[in-house]
């Protein structure tokens, strides 16, 4: 019997315990500093010592303030694609509800302010090959999830069955994608109003422009 064995990984444990929880201290401290100061004006020393650690030890965590930004945004992302998923596996009968609710899962990142928003998309499109890609990958399960949504609808004989189901995903996300843009671009434009748009444009998607006796 290995009377060392356990005392070695529990100091393992409580090392990597240790490990998490200052590595969520810093990405707490810069999404506070982010949503204060904005990510432009906010530097990483500042970060550290919001955090209450040394500048060397942040950037052993992130080696820059892009790889903060994103690795705050993906936990986030995580939390929704959890949301998300449960909505998939039980979703509404009606797909307009449906899509809606899976896309709405991302109210969360609403709560960071238009301000750092802003910033946010103004970087992703300067950087496509960097930060911007870390982003698209977030946008393409996401849609991952709407295809999924889509085929179970399908299934049950609510969409047609020669629906092109990865041509809806695009148009609805292209759709949903412009109302963020305006929500994002409109200080007057609130949460509410962005669900009450989207749920009309996708009412519209889904019903047809054609008079119901033509359909």
């Amino acid at each position: 019997m290995n009377v060392f064995g356990n005392g070695g990984r529990s100091k393992l444990g409580l090392r990597n315990r240790k490990k998490a929880q200052r590595e969520q201290r810093i990405m707490q401290a810069g999404r506070e500093l982010f949503i204060k100061k904005g990510f432009g004006d906010t530097t990483m020393e500042e970060i550290a010592e919001h955090a209450d650690v040394g500048v060397g030890t942040l950037y052993n965590y992130f080696k820059n303030k892009n790889a903060l930004l994103v690795a705050i945004f993906d936990e986030v992302h995580l939390e929704a694609v959890e949301k998300i998923e449960a909505v998939v596996k039980d979703p509404p009968a009606d797909p307009v509800e449906g899509v809606l609710a899976v896309l709405m899962m991302y109210d969360t990142w609403y709560g960071f302010g238009k301000p750092l928003l802003r910033e946010l998309f103004a970087v992703i499109f300067q950087q496509m090959g960097g930060m911007g890609s870390e982003f698209m990958q977030m946008d393409l399960e996401v849609m991952g999830q709407l295809g999924v949504l889509l085929n179970e609808y399908q299934r049950r004989g609510v969409l047609a069955a020669d629906l092109n189901v990865q041509e809806a995903v695009m148009l609805i996300y292209g759709c949903f994608f412009t109302q963020i843009t305006m929500f994002v671009a409109m200080d007057g434009m609130t949460m509410d109003m962005l669900q009450i748009m989207s749920r009309r444009q996708f009412e519209l998607m889904f019903r047809g422009l054609l008079p119901r006796e033509s359909q």
